[in-house]
């Protein structure tokens, strides 16, 4: 009983990957580790009636200076308000998102669930294509994370 509510369980939640939004297609394909859990897609593709965003690496701060760098958590819920910003300025949401990079200094696994817990307040269920990369440092001292999308807008 207890597998049978795990594989109702998975099948739900990758029909909720699979889902269309925007006209973007999203998948998990068998044979690919299946990422829900880790709040990512494996795929996204999207048609021609529409125009890419490119938005730069956001941190974890309104400003560059050091003493405005918070914890990670903190940090990580900044990254996630300013790229809602940076979408909403150019009509686009976290469900236009298709590509994220993800920048982490000392990474580890505590910071990876943070990440997840915020990522899932700001995608819901329509995770976008990711990449984590961990790095020793990033470009102003004090910043913990940076986070880089690409979100595809339907005319």
């Amino acid at each position: 009983m207890k597998n049978l509510a795990t594989v109702i369980i998975s099948i739900l939640t990758l029909a909720t990957c699979t889902a269309q939004s925007s006209s973007l297609i999203k998948k998990n394909p068998k044979g690919l580790f299946d990422p829900t859990s880790v709040c990512f897609v494996q795929t996204v593709s999207a048609p021609t009636n529409g125009k890419y965003l490119f938005v730069a690496g956001q941190v974890g701060s309104a400003s560059d200076k050091e003493s405005s760098f918070k914890d990670f958590r903190t940090q990580t819920r900044t990254v996630f308000k300013n790229l809602r910003i940076a979408l909403k300025a150019n009509n686009a949401s976290p469900k236009d998102v298709v590509k994220q990079t993800v920048l982490i200094v000392d990474y580890n696994y505590d910071k990876l669930e943070i990440l997840k817990e915020e990522a899932r307040k700001f995608y819901g269920d329509s995770f976008a294509a990711s990449t984590l990369i961990p790095v020793p440092r990033l470009a102003i001292d004090g910043m913990l994370i940076e986070i880089d999308v690409t979100a595809y807008i339907k005319n």
